[in-house]
């Protein structure tokens, strides 16, 4: 796993898991069916395990990864399908991952077994 997987892991485990447990969805990995190089795949697969889990919560966080630098996650489950928005407050990450937004969704709606609506925001302006 990643940096960036790894510092998400932490900062989402439950007061308790440690690193004898199996993972946050308490399996091993979500396999994921698109794979490229500038996919944060640690992230999504990190969120799709997090969501997985509780699959009628809310997730509201704010992460600072190292190579993505600080991500607002907001996800929330709505009528047969998930909501995910990630505010990036670097400019350049939002550049480099806006044009995997499409393989991004699809590998989240793959991972949680069904449609997402990803969307990916400037944090820098709000």
């Amino acid at each position: 796993m990643g940096a960036d997987g790894q510092l998400f892991s932490q900062l989402i485990q439950p007061v308790g898991e440690g690193p004898e447990h199996q993972g946050l969805g308490g399996g091993g990995a979500i396999a994921l069916p698109v794979q490229h190089d500038d996919m944060p795949t640690e992230l999504i697969d990190e969120l799709a395990q997090r969501l997985a889990k509780d699959p009628l919560a809310t997730l509201d966080v704010t992460l600072l990864m190292p190579t993505l630098g600080k991500v607002q996650v907001r996800a929330s489950p709505r009528q047969g399908h998930w909501g995910i928005e990630l505010g990036f407050t670097r400019r350049d990450v939002l550049r480099r991952l806006r044009p995997r937004q499409r393989n991004c969704e699809a590998a989240l709606a793959a991972a949680l077994g069904q449609p997402v609506t990803l969307s990916m925001l400037d944090e820098a302006e709000r």
